[in-house]
């Protein structure tokens, strides 16, 4: 599937979980931190309720992270217990692999992507542009 149906696809799911209530989740794992700061996501201009990603984040060290919107992640905080929301992990805030994300993000954030992402162009070429 080229790009721009790639595009069109995320911007209907979009759409549709606007109009019918669902949660839209993105699953940055892979495409997390290889082409933008900002994941798929940044590419395409289209942003999930939830997101996920991992290792990438921290160079290759184990962490997974979870964001979204604050009415979502929230509801791992709720003072309400039947609504609060339970997140477990083995490496959760451990502090090597968090401080490896901070070194890794702050890396790729420098120059405004073009230190980190220049090395990275290097290695694997460049980064497409935004979908049409």
């Amino acid at each position: 599937m080229d790009e721009r149906k790639i595009g069109t696809v995320i911007r209907t799911e979009r759409r549709l979980a606007d109009a019918f209530g669902f949660v839209l989740i993105f699953d940055e794992v892979k495409t997390g931190f290889r082409h933008a700061l900002g994941g798929y996501q940044a590419i395409s201009g289209v942003t999930g309720d939830l997101s996920t990603w991992a290792k990438a984040a921290a160079n290759g060290y184990p962490i997974s992270i979870l964001g979204g919107r604050r009415q979502i992640m929230d509801l791992v905080d709720d003072p309400d217990p039947a609504r609060r929301v339970m997140i477990a992990g083995t490496y959760n805030a451990h502090p090597l692999p968090v401080a490896a994300a901070v070194a890794t993000i702050e890396l790729l954030a420098a120059d405004d992507g073009a230190g980190g992402f220049g090395l990275l162009h290097l290695l694997h070429g460049p980064c497409p542009g935004r979908l049409a």
